[in-house]
């Protein structure tokens, strides 16, 4: 989590491959992956898929709901007969009506976008989910619902599931592990729901919520800031108590 340009698109993308990081690694289970999704295995592209904050831009708005999920599918070498029930089924798995299934993206509302998205990530089989930002351009409710749905999803398939976002709130809900991205430097934080327990005067997470009015409030460079107490109209939802620099 963080605030607007600290990263955290480019970290997704680099978790997926589409931008190639400066420095370290990526692995999954112990196995190390190409920065570039280009030199890593089919079956390496499939494990880790992006859903991204855009609904709109990730679909093609000239392909119905069945040719979006069509092309995974087929990528993973299924007969084409079994194609037509198992959009059916990836359908119903993110909680949508296969009568949507001939429609095209400008006839989705926001939220059966995304839940499309969804579907399409799911029809490639993945071990994991990096979620970039999925509810912000939702309403409070539709966000819900989609949280929930990445819940069930990790709960019932096993998914490991990367939530980006800014948003406390999703945080306190959905989160089991925090880092903190903030000005090109992150902090690994302890389970959001210890670090609600406690006022954490020291939160990272509230950096964005309270106005700098001094120059001397930026982050010294080998420890998180302190954070000033918010006003009663911001005040977060979740506090990291402690943080440590990852190294």
């Amino acid at each position: 989590m963080g605030p607007s340009g600290s990263g955290k698109t480019t970290l997704a993308r680099c978790l997926v491959g589409l931008h190639r990081p400066a420095g370290g690694e990526i692995s999954l289970e112990g196995t190390r992956l190409a920065p570039d999704v280009r030199r890593r295995t089919p079956d390496q592209r499939r494990a880790v898929q992006l859903v991204a904050q855009d609904s709109m831009g990730a679909l093609n708005p000239r392909e119905t709901v069945t040719a979006a999920l069509t092309r995974p599918l087929r990528a993973r070498g299924l007969p084409r007969t079994r194609v037509p029930g198992l959009v059916a089924e990836l359908l119903g798995r993110v909680h949508l009506p296969a009568s949507l299934a001939d429609r095209r993206p400008p006839a989705l509302s926001g939220g059966e976008r995304q839940r499309v998205n969804l579907a399409r990530a799911l029809a490639c089989a993945p071990r994991v989910l990096v979620c970039d930002e999925v509810t912000s351009a939702l309403d409070a409710e539709i966000g819900e619902a989609v949280l929930g749905l990445l819940d069930e999803l990790r709960r019932d398939l096993g998914l490991g599931v990367v939530l980006i976002t800014h948003d406390l709130a999703a945080v306190a809900r959905s989160a089991s592990r925090v880092l903190v991205v903030h000005e090109g430097r992150s902090w690994s934080g302890a389970p959001p729901r210890r670090c609600c327990r406690g006022r954490g005067t020291t939160s990272p997470a509230c950096w964005w919520s309270t106005p700098r009015t001094r120059a001397s409030a930026r982050p010294r460079p080998d420890h998180p800031p302190p954070c000033p107490a918010a006003p009663v109209r911001c005040q977060p939802r979740v506090r990291l108590r402690s943080c440590q620099k990852r190294e």
